[in-house]
C-alpha cells in the first residue's frame, strides 16, 4: 500500500468517524427525548392505575404491573451536618458514625412490563 493510499484511507476513516460521531449524538438526543416522554407517560399511567385500583394490565407485549420497591434514602451533606450537630453531645464516635450512616427507607413505585 502506497503512502497516497494510506493517506486516502486515513482521510476516509476520519470522515467515517466524524459521521458516526454525529449520528451517535443525534441518537443519544433522540433517546433522551424518548426516555423523558416515557417517564411523563409512565407517571400518568401510574396515577390512573392507582386511582382505579389496577394492579396489573394485560397488553399485547406482556403484563404491565405496578411494582413497589423500598430503597434507602440518599445520604446528603445536610443530613450528615444535622446529625453530627445533634450527636456531638458526649456520644462515643462509633455511635456518631452509626447515626450518620443510618439512612431511612423510601418507597419507589415503578411500572414494569413482564
Amino acid at each position: 500500500m502506497s503512502e497516497a493510499e494510506r493517506l486516502e484511507r486515513f482521510q476516509c476513516d476520519v470522515r467515517q468517524w466524524i459521521e458516526l460521531d454525529k449520528t451517535i449524538k443525534i441518537l443519544i438526543a433522540t433517546l433522551k427525548e424518548r426516555r423523558d416522554a416515557k417517564k411523563i407517560i409512565g407517571k400518568r399511567i401510574l396515577e390512573f392505575m392507582a386511582r382505579n385500583n389496577i394492579d396489573d394490565l394485560d397488553t399485547y407485549n406482556g403484563r404491565l404491573r405496578i411494582r413497589i420497591e423500598y430503597v434507602k434514602k440518599p445520604l446528603t451533606p445536610s443530613i450528615i451536618r444535622s446529625r453530627l450537630t445533634n450527636a456531638l453531645e458526649n456520644v462515643p464516635a462509633t455511635d456518631i458514625c452509626d447515626m450518620v450512616l443510618e439512612r431511612g427507607v423510601q418507597e419507589r413505585t415503578l411500572l414494569k412490563l413482564s
